[in-house]
This record gives structure tokens, sequence and C-alpha cells, in this order.
């Protein structure tokens, strides 16, 4: 798909169309079509390449948001958990909070710096407004889009300040993720009004603290964990829809890797730096749970941390099972889909992996009188890995 862009008209032909894909791609949520997946990323690069042909030599930036902004460069908290614990809605509950910075989206930090840790600053910068201004116009694959709004101020303002920021800043790995936050919070109408603080969502930020600390020396985590039954129900079935291969055994481990790992985060930085929550008790006590949120942040409590938002516009849940996909609400009634998505050998897999990390967590994975059947189950794993273990020796002697 080729498309020249020479006037705004055609810019705004080019949005109308792509804003059509992306109610294609929210329609088919959790389900992927190639085709409109292809379609909706050329006419994304088109469209940011359209931006870029206006942007006008002579901009300047508003002196008074520089400088709130670098008032609060430092100050970040990073929301740590696994795919499909519940990381999107917390992020969402703090959205549209006076006070913070929220970034839209996964914004992947850590897996861009190690793909250019190797490039120059040149190379580094390829790609990185585009990755940007995508986010803005489609955080998160579902409504809302747009989000500063369908105008394309806002994202030439984005394009102006990034460059601003990345002239500013020290080339370094630190100064390229920091323009993008500080570029956001400049070019957005919505901006916090008040702010003290920014705030970045990726999956699996647990296993990458140590860096995220070198990057950022003051950074404070929030932990996020979900039961993994339900969660691997989820992961199952995400997989499931867009065809990939799955192994619940290796899912197993891997959730099992990020909640130990998060407990380890914890004794090291203490509870004031590190928090855990849990998923469940965030979606039933809501409320009760945002306001210890708040109080670790060091943020007032504001009802509008109760409703779930993309830069202020209600968004969806991010939810692989249809009957659960409401808009601007949090969904306060917890199911047990994994019973069915999950069959008796993947329950009893889990259970042996798992039931000694969640019995920590205060989870009751009570299995009544069958338990032994589970410990049996358990014990069955443990010398299959550790026969592996030793046939793995063996083929390196």
């Amino acid at each position: 798909m080729s498309i020249k862009i020479d006037t705004h008209r055609e810019i705004d032909a080019i949005r109308l169309t792509l804003t059509q894909m992306l109610e294609e791609r929210d329609r088919l949520f959790p389900k992927r079509d190639p085709q409109n997946t292809k379609n909706t990323r050329e006419t994304l690069t088109a469209y940011i390449n359209a931006l870029k042909s206006i942007k006008k030599p002579n901009w300047k930036p508003d002196d008074k948001l520089i400088e709130s902004a670098k008032k609060i460069s430092e100050n970040c908290v990073f929301i740590c958990g696994y795919m499909k614990s519940g990381t999107t809605l917390l992020l969402e509950l703090l959205d549209g909070h006076q006070e913070l910075i929220v970034m839209p989206g996964d914004s992947r930090m850590i897996a861009w710096i190690d793909k250019h840790s190797n490039m120059s600053w040149i190379e580094c910068l390829k790609g990185w407004d585009t990755h940007w201004v995508s986010r803005l116009i489609n955080p998160t694959g579902q409504k809302p889009f747009w989000i500063m709004g369908e105008n394309e101020t806002p994202y030439l303002d984005f394009l102006n300040y990034l460059t601003y920021w990345l002239d500013n800043l020290p080339q370094s790995a630190r100064g390229l993720f920091l323009a993008a936050v500080l570029a956001f919070y400049c070019a957005n109408s919505r901006r916090a009004t008040t702010p003290k603080l920014w705030i970045e969502k990726t999956p699996g930020n647990e296993l990458n603290v140590k860096q995220i600390l070198n990057l950022f020396p003051s950074a404070r985590f929030i932990h996020i964990i979900r039961d993994p039954r339900s969660n691997i129900a989820s992961l199952k079935r995400l997989f499931k829809v867009r065809n990939w291969s799955w192994d619940t055994e290796a899912y197993a481990y891997s959730i099992r890797n990020s909640i130990e790992i998060g407990f380890l985060n914890q004794e090291r930085l203490g509870e004031d730096k590190y928090h855990m929550l849990r998923y469940e008790d965030l979606v039933t006590n809501p409320e009760a749970k945002i306001k210890n949120v708040t109080r670790f942040l060091g943020v007032k409590m504001n009802k509008v941390l109760l409703s779930p938002s993309v830069n202020g516009l209600p968004a969806k849940s991010n939810t692989m099972f249809e009957d659960r996909q409401i808009q601007g609400k949090i969904f306060t009634s917890l199911t047990d889909k994994w019973k069915t998505e999950l069959d008796s050998q993947e329950q009893k897999m889990i259970w042996a992996i798992l039931h000694s990390v969640v019995n920590r967590l205060g989870y009751n994975w009570n299995v009544g009188f069958t338990k032994w059947i589970y410990y049996l189950y358990y014990y069955q794993i443990r010398f299959r890995h550790f026969l592996l273990r030793i046939l793995s020796r063996a083929k390196k002697n």
C-alpha cells in the first residue's frame, strides 16, 4: 500500500481510513487479521510521515511546560507483573489523576534499549518517534484511539517536543526514554495539572528492576499478581484465538519465576519502594486497594482512580472473554473460567508447580481429599526434570 500526502485534506482522509482499520481491529479483538494488521501498520506509517512533512521549522517550546517537566523527570514508578495479570487495568485506573503522567500502553522500554544497545545514537533514534506516535493513536489495540484527539496538532507538538528533549537530554538510554515521557506531557492538552511523577508499564518489568534502577535510581515499583490459574487460563485463550503454540508447563514455571522475583525485589528494595498487589483484591475492593496505592505513590485519593481510562478517555476491558468487555468500569466479579479453560491434567500441573508460591500470596487452593494425587503429580514433574538434567549433563560430557 503506497500513500502520498500533499495536503491537510489528504491527511484527514488517511486519518479516516486509519480509524476504520482500528475499529475493525477492535471488533476482532482478541483475534488478529493479518491483512488488517499489515494495512494498519502501513497507514500508521503514512500518517506519521505526513506529520513529519508538515513540521514547521520555526516551532518553539512552551518555557513553562519545559520547566514543569524538568521537575518531575526523576520521579517515576514502573508497573510490574506477568502478561494478562492485570497490569493494564492498574495502569488505566491510575490514568487521569492530575498528579500523575501515565504513559499509554506497553512502552517496552527495556526491550527497545536492549535491541539498540550496540548501535550509535543516530541508529537508536530511527523509528523512536514512529513507535511513540503510534502508541498515542492506538495504545492498546482497543478503544479508545487517538487519545490526544483526532486533530493533528497535538501529534505534531509531540514530534516537536520529542526533538527538543532529544537535543537537550544526554545521548543515552535514559535520555532516549525520558524524552518520550516529557514530550507526551508537554504536547498533551489533557496533561496532569499538578504533576508529581510519571508511570510506565510493561509486563515483565520485575525481571529488569536492576536495569531500570541503573537508568532511574529513584524509581519505585508496583507489582500486580493474579491467581495463576486464572492468569494461565487467560493466556491459553489468547494463544488459542491467535493460533500460537501453547505449553502450560512452560508458562506455569514462567509465572512462578515472575512471582518469586517479585518477592526477592521487595526484600531487597523494601516495601516503600516495591509494592505488591493482588489482582483479585483490586477488582473486589478497588477503593481500599487504590487508597493503598495512592499512599505508596504519595498522591491524593481521587474518585477518578476507580474508572479505567486512557488519557482520560473511558478504557475498554483488556480481557480474553467477550462477556467481560465493558468500557470505563471495573469488572468487579471474579469468575472460575479457569475450570473450563484448563483440563484436569493442566490443573494438577499448575498446582504442582505453583502451590508453594501461591500459599505465600494467601490464595487458598484447596483440593480436598484428592490432594495426594496433586502431590504425586508434583513429585512426578520433579523426577522428570531431575532425569532431564542428568541426561543433559551426560550429553555435555
